[in-house]
């Protein structure tokens, strides 16, 4: 092979990897719902939640806890609509 034609694999590699990324991050958006602890839950358009701290670290949650908004609203997440290492 000759210098330009790997050039160009590895140009063409790159920008099907900066695609594939910003396709990636499309799929992740998430409604934010503050809570009154401080904490947020991040609702997935899958149904899929995650718990974050204040720093927006990731928690682990407890099943059957509830949750109440900064609105005061009150939710209980469904364990069926939650993944391991998400909820």
């Amino acid at each position: 092979m000759t210098t330009q034609t790997v050039a160009a694999l590895i140009l063409s590699a790159a920008l099907c990897a900066i695609a594939g990324s910003a396709s990636a991050v499309q799929g992740w958006e998430a409604k934010k719902v503050e809570l009154k602890d401080g904490r947020t839950l991040l609702i997935f358009a899958d149904g899929k939640m995650s718990l974050r701290d204040a720093k927006g670290q990731v928690l682990q949650g407890r099943d059957g806890d509830m949750l109440t908004s900064a609105k005061s609203e009150t939710t209980t997440p469904n364990p069926s609509r939650t993944s391991a290492g998400i909820w």
